[in-house]
């Protein structure tokens, strides 16, 4: 993924479409001795940041001195090293985070443009391994116990791309729905996702009938289902021209096809709700 993001040709790095792993450290202090040592000199690093959602601010990579701990340090070949930081909320990021501080390290080339990840793209991929039956022992042990410790510690950061690889989770299933709601063209232009307080998030139709649109999640133990709300008649003027236009007939039908009725009536001054009937 790090040679999707980043183009390491502009890093003046020659891959010939491969990397060669030589070493993986964790949790290591910009004091270690591999700091120090010649396995780091004339390399070119190679700053990468993983959250949630993919970083948009910009940033230029630069060497400072500051007592850094790095979340992983990947040397390989051709001649480079990553310094990794991770951060499950992309908000949290501290920019000089993505510095390295290599005082007592010479002749290392440091490329300004840092790599930037986002844990639902990595997720996704790693999904389809398991999911397209690319792993076997060992190897599938390790990466399902990883899904599993994400979907109990971290689960905001699992992809929701598909309602099926949302596992049952309200959240993922929810921001799935806002996704697609976005993805609706009304008037020509894609709908924008709104929260109708006390209520849910929505678009609007562009129509005077149904003036709102909401899709949202219901789950059990071992099931969910998507929900569509449509309100009609809602408001004064919504009413007059949806009773005028009402066809009963047509309305009986959307029972037959899978749409549950009930009466919302209601009384309300300036979008205050007063009292339910």
């Amino acid at each position: 993924m790090i040679m999707e993001e980043l183009d390491l040709t502009e890093a003046g790095v020659e891959t010939k479409g491969e990397l060669l792993i030589e070493e993986i450290r964790t949790q290591l202090s910009s004091n270690n001795e591999i700091f120090g040592s010649e396995s780091i000199e004339s390399r070119t690093l190679i700053s990468v940041v993983i959250s949630d959602e993919r970083l948009s601010l910009e940033h230029t990579v630069e060497n400072i001195e500051r007592n850094a701990r790095y979340d992983g340090v990947i040397l390989c070949q051709p001649g480079l090293v990553f310094i990794i930081e991770n951060k499950p909320f992309v908000d949290n990021i501290w920019l000089k985070q993505l510095n390295p501080s290599l005082m007592k390290v010479k002749d290392v080339k440091i490329h300004k443009k840092p790599c930037r990840l986002s844990w639902r793209d990595i997720i996704t991929k790693i999904n389809l391994l398991i999911s397209n039956d690319m792993l076997s022992g060992s190897e599938k042990w390790i990466v399902e116990d990883f899904l599993e410790y994400v979907d109990v510690t971290y689960k905001w950061i699992n992809p929701f791309t598909m309602f099926s690889v949302c596992k049952n989770d309200k959240f993922l299933l929810n921001k799935r729905c806002n996704l697609a709601m976005s993805k609706t063209v009304v008037n020509g232009h894609f709908a924008e996702v709104t929260y109708h307080k006390n209520w849910k998030y929505y678009i609007p139709s562009g129509k005077s009938t149904i003036k709102q649109i909401a899709l949202d999640s219901t789950t059990s133990s071992v099931n969910w289902t998507i929900d569509l709300w449509l309100y009609v008649g809602d408001t004064m003027n919504s009413a007059r021209e949806s009773y005028g236009k009402l066809n009963l007939e047509k309305l009986r039908l959307l029972v037959d096809s899978g749409f549950t009725l009930e009466k919302n009536f209601h009384v309300s001054y300036r979008s205050s709700n007063l009292i339910w009937f």
